[in-house]
């Protein structure tokens, strides 16, 4: 239900040639039904979507401990990668497409075990999508292909696609890392929504920004500092979501350049 799936469905509707189906992987047997927002999505993008469910025993994953440390989460990606397989398997699929980006493919600047850097997003970097694919031929279907069509994109091309491709679909999705049930999709105050709200803010007008996430966030005092360390670089605490490469760095400083958002357009706040 994110942007990034969304690009990938545009992108599969591209093809016209090619059947292509939703694969939703819910974390407990009742999150698809009970969420409105994926329901719609569905809906709007008349494609099928095929379900499968996981209930996990998050309790006895805080226990565990591993020397000095200690599981933050579980390889969520990888799972998805392969009950996908399961899922293209018995319906038939040839290809399965996921939406993992570049920025993927860096570390978070933290070593361990003797110089090794901690990459949180491990299972969606090209090095786990190559060795996945070579696994899946080798010892499981032969004839499938698992692969990110977003693999060689930065975020902020990601987003470009998304506003030039995606529109339909701005009042039913989200990007929030603090999603509250209820009637707003957006948090709005998490550095997901900052992050997010900044790029779009750098490909559609301020009014259709604003409206997505129910609030011009420029003008919210109290994300101030969020804003300063995605977008000017000025603190080191980014959020792990919002990893950048050298390239993402230059992009943003690009986008700095060019889209002030103190332009004039709608005065302050105006642009992105």
């Amino acid at each position: 239900g994110g942007k990034d799936s969304l690009v990938v469905h545009a992108l599969a509707r591209a093809c016209p040639d090619i059947d292509h189906a939703w694969c939703y992987v819910g974390d407990g047997a009742d999150e698809f039904q009970s969420s409105w927002r994926l329901q719609a999505i569905v809906r709007k993008s008349r494609a099928p979507v095929l379900r499968v469910a996981h209930e996990f025993d998050y309790e006895h994953l805080g226990k565990m401990q591993f020397g000095r440390y200690k599981p933050c989460g579980h390889p969520w990606a990888a799972l998805v990668a392969f009950d996908s397989v399961l899922v293209a398997y018995l319906n038939g699929f040839e290809f399965i497409a996921v939406g993992n980006e570049t920025s993927a493919n860096y570390g978070n600047g933290v070593q361990v075990f003797d110089g090794i850097e901690v990459n949180h997003q491990y299972d969606k970097s090209f090095y786990f999508e190559r060795r996945a694919n070579l696994y899946i031929k080798q010892y499981l279907v032969e004839k499938l292909h698992y692969f990110s069509a977003l693999q060689n994109l930065w975020e902020l091309r990601i987003t470009e696609i998304f506003c030039q491709r995606c529109q339909p679909y701005f009042q039913i999705f989200a990007s929030c890392n603090e999603i509250t049930k209820g009637s707003s999709r957006w948090c709005a105050k998490c550095e997901k929504c900052c992050f997010v709200f900044l790029l779009m803010s750098a490909f559609v007008e301020p009014p259709l920004a604003w409206s997505v996430f129910g609030t011009n966030l420029f003008e919210e005092l109290s994300l101030e500092e969020t804003f300063k360390s995605l977008y000017v670089g000025i603190s080191s605490e980014v959020t792990n979501d919002c990893q950048e490469g050298p390239e993402q760095q230059e992009q943003r400083q690009e986008v700095q350049r060019s889209r002030s958002y103190t332009d004039g357009r709608g005065g302050k706040g105006g642009g992105g």
